[in-house]
This record gives C-alpha cells, structure tokens and sequence, in this order.
C-alpha cells in the first residue's frame, strides 16, 4: 500500500499497532545532506501479525512517500511510537542507518529504538549457535546475497540510487520498496524457526520445507517479489512467537550519531554458542580495526552468479586519492588499477569513468573522496578509512577477506599492475622501443617484464 494522504497514514498506524514484527527500510536520493548524513524521502514499513487466536501470519507492506503526505507530525508520531513500542520487534539490514535517515527527516533524531535488531547480526548469531541451514556468518554480504543464501532468491537493487525525491513515484520504485521491506519479514520467520529448531531439538529438514514454502512463489525467474508472496502464511507456532520476538530484541540508542546496542538478558543473545571455540581460532589479530561498516552493495567475485566472474579473484579500481594504495596491493599480487589523474575541475569526468570500468571488469571502486562516496553512484564502491598506505592495504585484506599467498608477493608490476612473466628476458630478448639505457644493457643480465610492459 502506497501512504500519500493523512487517512493513508491513519491505516498504517492501525496496522503497527498490532504488528508483532516490523520490517524497516528506507529510501534517499543518491547525494547527501550538509551534514553528510542521509535524509529519508521514502520509508517502507512490511508488519507481520498474528490474529487473536489463529495459527496464521499476516502480512502487509506499506510504502511511505513522506514529502506526499504532506504532515511531517503525523508521521513522525507513528514512527517515535513504533520505535517505542518494546513489544514490537524491529528489524533490518543497515537499520541503524534507515532510522537514522529516517528520524533526520521526521526531525526526531535521537529517539531511541527499543527491541530492534540488525538481521545480519541475528542471522550471524543463528549461525555461531549451529542453527541448521546456516553454513557461514552474513557479516560481509548485502541484503540481495543474504536473501540467496538463506531463501535461494535475489533482490533487484537495480532502482537502489534512483531519483527518490522526484514525486510521483514510479510503479517500479513502488515496487522495489515494498520488496526491500518485505523481504525482512521472510528472513525473519525463518530465522524465528531456525532458534525454535534449537529449542526444541528439531533436525535441519522442517526448515528447509519453510524455506521452501515461503520462497515458492517467487521462484519463478530467481527474483523476490512481494506480489508473488503469500500475504498469509499457515504457521505452526504463533503461541510462542511473541516469546522469541522478546528475545531477539536489542534495545539501541544514540550519542553523538553512534548507535549503541544494549542485548537483553535472554536466552538467545546470552546462550553459550556452539562455534564460538572455532570463530576464536580463526580470529586474526594485529590488523587495521576496521570500523567503518558499510560495504559495497555488489562484491563481483562473491556475489556475481557468474562462475568465470567469482573465479577472477578480488579486483580493485582506486581512485586518484589512493594511488599509493594501489601500488601497495600490487606489491602484494592483487589486481588494483588506477583511475588516470586529471584536473581538479575534470574530477567528475574521472568518476564517470571510474564506475564505468569498474563495472565492465568486475571491480570494487576504492575511494578517499567524501563527495564521490556520498554520491553512491555505483553499488561496488568503498570508502576507505585509514591513512597511510600500508593501513589501508591491511584494511582491504581484512574487510574483503583475502589471502596473501607467498607466492602472490611481487608478482605484479607497482607501476602498471601487469603481470610479471614467469621467466626473466636477456638483453637481446627486449622488445624494440624499450628505451633501456645501453649501459644497464652491458651491466644487467635478466630483465623482467610484464604483460602490460614488455
């Protein structure tokens, strides 16, 4: 349901006061506030509830044009009284930032969100726990490889930095909305039968039958889509749904823009965890602590469903800020490019070609440029957040998860990123044009060359 009018929002408010569980995304345009922070013009609410004395799930999405609406005040009362409400689990993927953008545009910053919780967080949590069907953490990965990994559907985030703030919205932007919302509610009803599985000793088989129920109308084509899901479930366990709620949420609040999550005393964020003696051993310590959080919305060689694309191995494009970067992941055998340096005046002719490559050859765009990254031109960038060279290498290592293989090392010229040759060339092997001065040529036996550089 699209909300464009005061009595529009007055059904919607109706609807969260009985939502059991409420999936929360939001939509901007794709440049940021002066403040560097972004600023809601759409915000999507998918409620999940449980009638009085029924075993069934209902669900219902609503898309919130808040400029349309017209009265900020109505809507921000439901949104502070959602958040508010500790009866009521919230969830979603970067929700602290869709609150955040949320709460800037409602003007309400600050309101603290009582039983909230990030879904990669629940679903790594699951996973630490040994809940069956789970086989790896979701730290590192969007909304879209999460929902293949857990129902074996995509998102289509092709709409994601579309023009958010022109109104009317498209039937398509709609669309996309209510999918991001309300692919939540179908993570977590899995999730909510992953913990009873745990409780109640059930084997791995009777979940991967939910998953299949909640996911079969939109196999068709791989993509998830609300008008092909079941708006109501038959659902064998509603009497102790709102027990689990309880234990799921986090109660969250914000200082100085920082979110800081407090875990309820509950079974399931206190339970001892049944991998937590491996996650230990794998542990690596003595790197950069990475903390800015936000990855590339599409990481080509994880996320690609193309096997020669996710058989490259990682791929960079840095910008002009991080050229010293660039000849540091070479050094270390990885395949980074660089974006050409021109003026200060053709910067975003630079950017332009940038995506453009980094899209045709499957890169991830590494940035230092504020107002490159806040413009989120392209779901494949980063923005990286140490200084010196050497610490922004470590960051890339750890953030991405690469292996540095001995062998790697050197392998790749600093300068041009072409590979080196496996064997070495004599003087007499050189290329014509290869501008070597003849006195190196009688002192030097071997020469190097690589593929881009002979």
């Amino acid at each position: 349901m699209v909300v464009e009018t005061v009595l529009d929002m007055q059904a919607c408010q109706r609807a969260l006061e009985h939502a059991i569980v409420v999936g929360i995304d939001a939509e901007w345009p794709p440049y940021m506030t002066s403040s560097g922070s972004p600023c809601a013009s759409v915000v999507q609410l998918a409620c999940l509830s449980v009638p009085e004395g029924s075993q069934e799930l209902h669900k219902k999405t609503f898309v919130i044009d808040i400029d349309t609406v017209g009265d900020k005040g109505c809507i921000r009362n439901a949104f502070k009284i959602l958040l508010k409400n500790s009866l009521c689990l919230k969830i979603g993927h970067s929700l602290d930032t869709d609150i955040k953008a949320v709460s800037l545009a409602l003007d309400c910053v600050g309101t603290p969100a009582l039983g909230a919780v990030e879904v990669t967080q629940l679903y790594t949590r699951l996973w630490h726990m040994g809940a069956p069907g789970l086989h790896g953490t979701f730290k590192m990965k969007g909304l879209s490889p999460m929902l293949m990994d857990v129902l074996g559907v995509s998102l289509d985030k092709t709409l994601q930095c579309s023009a958010w703030e022109k109104k009317p919205l498209s039937s398509e932007q709609v669309l996309y909305a209510a999918n991001d919302a309300a692919c939540l509610l179908d993570l977590f009803i899995v999730a909510f039968c992953m913990y009873r599985s745990l409780l109640e000793d059930q084997g791995e088989q009777k979940i991967r039958a939910l998953m299949e129920r909640v996911a079969h109308p939109c196999k068709e084509g791989g993509m998830y889509c609300l008008t092909r899901q079941p708006q109501v479930l038959e659902f064998d366990g509603s009497d102790t749904l709102r027990t689990v709620v309880s234990e799921f949420g986090q109660d969250w609040s914000w200082s100085n823009g920082t979110s800081r999550r407090i875990s309820k005393k509950s079974g399931f964020w206190n339970a001892s965890s049944a991998k937590g003696k491996q996650h230990q051993k794998k542990k690596k310590t003595g790197r950069t602590k990475v903390l800015h959080k936000i990855l590339p919305q599409f990481i080509p060689w994880r996320d690609s469903p193309d096997p020669n694309v996710r058989g490259q191995g990682p791929r960079f494009i840095c910008d002009v800020m991080l050229l010293g970067l660039a000849r540091q992941l070479r050094l270390w055998g990885i395949d980074a490019e660089a974006a050409p340096t021109l003026s200060k005046w053709e910067r975003y002719l630079t950017q332009r070609r940038i995506v453009e490559q980094a899209e045709s050859e499957n890169r991830v765009i590494l940035t230092k440029d504020t107002i490159f990254y806040a413009r989120r031109v392209s779901g494949q960038l980063y923005f990286v957040i140490n200084e010196t060279k050497k610490a922004q290498a470590e960051e890339i290592i750890t953030v991405f998860d690469i292996a540095v293989e001995k062998s790697h090392l050197m392998s790749r010229c600093p300068v041009c990123n072409g590979e080196f040759m496996p064997d070495p060339k004599g003087p007499e092997e050189l290329e014509a044009g290869h501008d070597v001065p003849p006195a190196v040529l009688e002192r030097i036996s071997e020469f190097w060359a690589n593929t881009q550089m002979q």
